[in-house]
């Protein structure tokens, strides 16, 4: 559905999955991760990922950042968190 948006700007908000960056700690940190929500998250998403599933779909990268952390952040927690970005067509 992403590539027939007609759309030229796209903004989104995601759950930042760090278990690909976290390597051999990966599993038990997604099996207590607080934003694994069955049947609300399909799909999980790092810079990387986010990215590549956009360009799929004709989408550049303008930005990237987690500035919802800095309100969304529970006391205690460490971040990234929420990934965030901004993307265009070209």
């Amino acid at each position: 559905f992403l590539a027939r948006l007609k759309t030229r700007h796209l903004a989104v908000a995601v759950p930042y999955c760090r278990w690909r960056e976290l390597g051999a700690d990966g599993d038990a940190w997604f099996r207590t991760w607080r934003m694994r929500l069955p049947n609300e998250h399909l799909h999980h998403f790092d810079r990387d990922s986010l990215v590549a599933l956009l360009a799929h779909n004709g989408f550049d990268c303008v930005t990237l950042n987690c500035f919802e952390d800095g309100i969304r952040l529970r006391p205690g927690e460490a971040g990234p968190n929420i990934l965030s970005g901004f993307f265009r067509k070209p």
